[in-house]
């Protein structure tokens, strides 16, 4: 479903970048657990045989099939479950039963498609944002009433705000995060909505920033956002440490934290030499570890990883989830066959997509959360 696999080709001023050291923000770090996360066929279990699975098994219509999904969200009044799929239409919305309800968003260029969905929102009132194209330059808005998704508007995203991904139930409004190259101190901006105009679109402000502690350091791009009525949560991709970032939606400059470093710089990174390159560039070969989603709920963070080994040809690979649980200063882990992702968490609940097996479609689940708490508690 997805390429956990990491292999990346590096220039000398990449290797400098491996010189920074993580020391001076390990004070707001939460520590990785030291020892293997232990297998839980509890937890495993209830995934395959327990869960209530909301999307991937509706034979009765081709788009009731899931291919492989980029975001989903879970629908206020324990309605259902939206999510985005690679595959045209991308938008497919499905009862709690396991039932297609409707579609939107065909691939194309006209004004209601798309070419992709780069990020997906959904407010406590089943509006929906989302963002499109690979350069995420336009915004679309729709709302779930009945049995369908009805079209609001579509308008260009903002051209002074470069959005990466955007997230919902911040304040009063929607909120998207973007980043930018660091040059020297400077704050990265979180942006939500402050009001619409005249024809309705959406008008965006400045609502909180974070300042950087760490001179000339780019925290990468933000993969996955989610956000409750008080705070905006970010994981960041290619970046060192690959931070989970708490920001508080209506705040200033100083009140953000760092959750949880979800990668360490290692010293025993594999670094060769590429021949033909004249030793110019290197191979940095990471552990075959994804990290694929997190959500957080009631203040206790979850997180999924997927752990792909692979056999010496690289014809076969078997895919194992790590499961954690980040609850007062405390990590917990457990493990999970299986390739399994964290979507979103509303409720008491996580959204979670995955393998019910190897001969069946890809699913989406709905899981307590006090569930994977006793998984990784040993109880």
């Amino acid at each position: 479903m997805r390429s956990p696999q990491r292999r990346f080709a590096i220039s000398a001023l990449a290797i400098g970048l491996l010189s920074i050291s993580p020391s001076a923000c390990r004070d707001v770090a939460r520590e990785s657990a030291s020892e293997p996360a232990p297998l839980s066929a509890e937890l495993a279990q209830y995934l395959t045989d327990s869960a209530r699975i909301v999307a991937g098994l509706d034979t009765s219509n081709a788009n009731g099939i899931l291919t492989s999904v980029w975001y989903g969200r879970i629908l206020p009044d324990r309605h259902g479950v939206i999510l985005a799929d690679r595959a045209d239409p991308f938008l497919r919305v499905f009862h709690r039963t396991g039932r297609l309800i409707t579609t939107a968003l065909p691939k194309g260029e006209g004004p209601r498609e798309a070419g992709r969905v780069s990020g997906l929102a959904v407010s406590v009132g089943r509006e929906v944002l989302v963002l499109t194209g690979l350069d995420r330059t336009r915004l679309m808005e729709y709302v779930f009433e009945g049995d369908s998704l009805r079209f609001l508007r579509a308008q260009p995203s903002p051209s002074d705000i470069p959005m990466f991904t955007v997230a919902s139930r911040c304040g009063h409004g929607w909120a998207a995060y973007t980043t930018r190259q660091l040059r020297s101190r400077a704050s990265i901006p979180v942006v939500s909505v402050s009001n619409r105009d005249s024809s309705g679109g959406l008008v965006w402000r400045n609502a909180a920033s974070w300042t950087s502690r760490i001179r000339d350091l780019n925290w990468g791009s933000p993969q996955s956002m989610t956000s409750d009525e008080r705070h905006v949560y970010v994981w960041h991709n290619y970046s060192l440490g690959r931070p989970i970032l708490a920001i508080p939606c209506e705040q200033g400059s100083d009140s953000a934290r760092i959750l949880r470093y979800t990668d360490e710089i290692s010293s025993n990174l594999a670094m060769q030499p590429i021949a033909e390159s004249g030793g110019a560039a290197m191979v940095i070969t990471d552990p075959d570890t994804m990290y694929t989603g997190f959500s957080v709920l009631q203040g206790i963070l979850f997180e999924s990883e997927t752990i792909t080994d692979y056999d010496e040809d690289e014809s076969r690979d078997e895919k194992t989830t790590i499961f954690s649980v980040t609850e007062g200063g405390s990590r917990r882990s457990v493990l999970v066959p299986g390739d399994w992702q964290i979507l979103d968490g509303r409720t008491g609940e996580l959204l979670i997509f995955g393998e019910h097996g190897p001969t069946l479609n890809p699913i989406a689940v709905l899981v307590p959360m006090g569930v994977v708490k006793r998984a990784v508690s040993g109880g």
